[in-house]
């Protein structure tokens, strides 16, 4: 009798409980329907494994994350969603939403952040073309501001989008120009830089005018020196050398260096007018033979050059002078100095004197005779043959 009583108990018990858990998934079933998720998936999880409560619990999780997606609540989004990853399409909307938040930041300006989000997303969608959209505008803003550096290497990330290359040349230059403003003034100052034009014969010389380089050229035959045409082209700048881009579509490369404020190009090759001065200052000497009606004749000239004044003499042997015998000649005149020219500023005839640079200085021609360093004037009666 009281075994028959226990079970009536408890099967009036299991009943009680079985409505109970009914009567609860009913009304978490209406609360799903009714859109209240959190609600029914506390409800759902506290019914265990009730029917299929335990479904319906992640289901009503998922459906909130939904709701909150579609209302663009994008962070509360990705934070319910992100505990399910493998349920449903949640793994896609959390994707989706990262890239509508990147897409807000975007829009409102921050490009810094947007890019950090889009670089996060590994492609999704267009976010690759995002990325250079916002470092392309990150790198205008610094630009306009004035920071010239940092936008040169911002520009420099996003080669080949839109215009970047313009602007980049753009900046580049003006840094440049920042930069080694006191490079031109020192060139500018320097005047022409003479250096050799390929031959003894040639010569070249380059002006440095604002961001500009003149070229001229000349050639000196048996008739003098004749001046060639002249070309103004571009150059730029950088710590270790200037790049001329001459007509002829090579470019100049021009080493330099400034120490306690004085420039020099080159290794020697170029030199200034105050070098040509300097490098011609001393004694100059030239020997040759010359051929008259078949006999050939000695001729030797000798010069003194100091800061003013040439001393010159020459000795030459003659055709119907006996041997040994020879005719001497001797002038000192006032000077200057012009492209490759040694003028005589005094009165009498011209000497077809001229300089170019050999060997990393400055030397003497008389015509085409390249003069080399002597040590004396050896007078009217000093000369041998």
């Amino acid at each position: 009798m009281k075994k028959l009583l226990v079970l009536t108990l408890a099967c009036i018990m299991l009943l009680s409980v079985l409505g109970c858990a009914g009567t609860d998934y009913k009304k978490a079933t209406e609360l799903f329907n009714a859109g209240s998720y959190p609600e029914a998936e506390a409800l759902f999880l506290s019914l265990a494994d009730y029917k299929d409560s335990a479904d319906m619990a992640t289901e009503s999780h998922y459906q909130q994350g939904l709701k909150l997606y579609q209302a663009k609540d994008y962070a509360s989004a990705i934070a319910a969603l992100e505990t399910i990853p493998d349920y449903k399409d949640s793994a896609d909307l959390v994707l989706d939403a990262h890239y509508q938040q990147a897409n807000a930041l975007f829009e409102s300006g921050d490009y810094a952040g947007a890019a950090i989000l889009f670089e996060s997303l590994a492609g999704y969608q267009d976010s690759a073309d995002k990325i250079l959209e916002c470092k392309y505008r990150q790198a205008a803003a610094v630009y306009a501001e004035g920071d010239l550096a940092n936008a040169v290497a911002m520009f420099d990330e996003i080669r080949g989008y839109k215009d970047v290359d313009a602007l980049y040349e753009e900046a580049s230059l003006q840094l440049m120009k920042e930069t080694y403003a006191g490079v031109v003034t020192l060139l500018e100052e320097s005047g022409t830089w003479f250096y050799n034009g390929g031959s003894d014969t040639e010569i070249n010389g380059i002006t440095f005018t604002g961001w500009e380089a003149k070229i001229d050229s000349a050639y000196i035959d048996g008739n003098g020196m004749h001046m060639k045409e002249s070309s103004t082209v571009p150059f730029t700048v950088n710590d270790e050398a200037l790049t001329v881009s001459l007509e002829s579509g090579y470019d100049l490369v021009i080493p330099y260096s400034v120490n306690g404020g004085v420039l020099r190009l080159g290794s020697g090759e170029y030199r200034t007018y105050d070098m040509v001065q300097n490098d011609l200052l001393g004694y100059w000497t030239c020997r040759y033979t010359s051929n008259v009606f078949g006999v050939s004749l000695g001729n030797e000239v000798n010069m003194y050059i100091d800061a003013k004044t040439i001393t010159y003499e020459k000795a030459n042997e003659g055709y119907n002078l006996p041997r040994g015998q020879y005719y001497y000649y001797k002038k000192s005149f006032s000077y200057s100095l012009s492209f490759g020219r040694i003028n005589n500023t005094s009165s009498g005839s011209a000497m077809f004197l001229f300089f170019n640079i050999i060997d990393n200085r400055a030397v003497v021609l008389e015509f085409t005779r390249v003069f080399k360093p002597g040590s004396r004037l050896p007078g009217r009666n000093g000369y041998s043959f």
